[in-house]
């Protein structure tokens, strides 16, 4: 990543260490593979899970817990969503999300960072990707993380987020492949499948998890231990942008995720 995006990023990410903190999976691929990277490059290990009704945990513990692909409006994350209605409304500051440190909003949306998580920690960390072009285009196909490069309309700041990150060699992958491509890939490996949690605590998923651990030479294997239930979220939210209503994000504590999924649509939990 380019040294000027970088440097706009909170710092607590230059000072991972294993015996001080864990990590938080949410239900995806994305997810599951930013904490596969990061226990494979830092040894921060799965402790807790989040399924956006319930929080779980493996066993109880005083390291500080650091979500992955989580929009959480308090405490460390990493995470790609736009988090905020307007440029002054509040954003988790320990939010390691491009989106955030560049205060994208609904106001500037088409403007947005609209790749995965993973990629993010992949170019933070200057992480070597996959080999293959097989790997490469699972890796763009996460979170429909192909996209934009063919839309006319988004192509150009598409590219420019390629470039300040530094991950030119994926510029080459998307000239030479086509959106039934990445399509393919997503049906062949099941990547849309989600992460769940069975009634003895144990994560299940159909992801084709043994395929892409040797496209991606790393262990994306679920931890194998039960989960206990922690916290009961309310039920995930829905709401969509009304004309001539004004909408703040609030810091409230109570407010536990908050995201923008359209331009005129947010989703977010709260804690009971």
């Amino acid at each position: 990543m380019q040294k000027q995006l970088r440097e706009l990023f909170p710092k607590w990410i230059d000072n991972l260490k294993q015996d001080m903190q864990a990590l938080s999976l949410s239900d995806d691929l994305d997810s599951l593979l930013g904490c596969s990277l990061l226990r494979h490059y830092f040894g921060l290990e799965i402790n807790q899970f989040y399924n956006f009704s319930n929080i779980y945990e493996i066993k109880s513990t005083n390291k500080e817990i650091i979500g992955v692909d989580q929009a959480i409006q308090h405490g460390k994350t990493f995470d790609n969503h736009v988090v905020a209605f307007h440029y002054e409304d509040y954003i988790n500051p320990e939010s390691t999300n491009i989106n955030a440190v560049l205060k994208i909003n609904r106001e500037n949306y088409t403007d947005k960072y609209c790749m995965s998580t993973a990629l993010l920690i992949y170019s933070l960390f200057n992480i070597p990707l996959p080999s293959t072009l097989e790997g490469k285009r699972v890796l763009l196909a996460i979170d429909s993380g192909y996209l934009g490069f063919y839309s006319d309309f988004f192509k150009d700041t598409y590219l420019s987020y390629i470039r300040q990150m530094e991950l030119d060699p994926l510029i080459e992958v998307l000239e030479r492949s086509t959106i039934n491509d990445f399509e393919e890939v997503k049906r062949k490996y099941n990547l849309k499948s989600k992460i769940t949690i069975n009634e003895n605590g144990i994560l299940e998923t159909d992801i084709d998890l043994s395929s892409l651990e040797g496209l991606f030479l790393l262990d994306l294997s679920l931890p194998k231990q039960p989960f206990i239930m922690i916290k009961t979220l309310n039920k995930p939210r829905k709401g969509q942008v009304l004309q001539n209503k004004k909408y703040r994000v609030s810091k409230a504590k109570s407010i536990y995720s908050f995201a923008l999924t359209r331009k005129s649509e947010y989703k977010y939990t709260m804690e009971e």
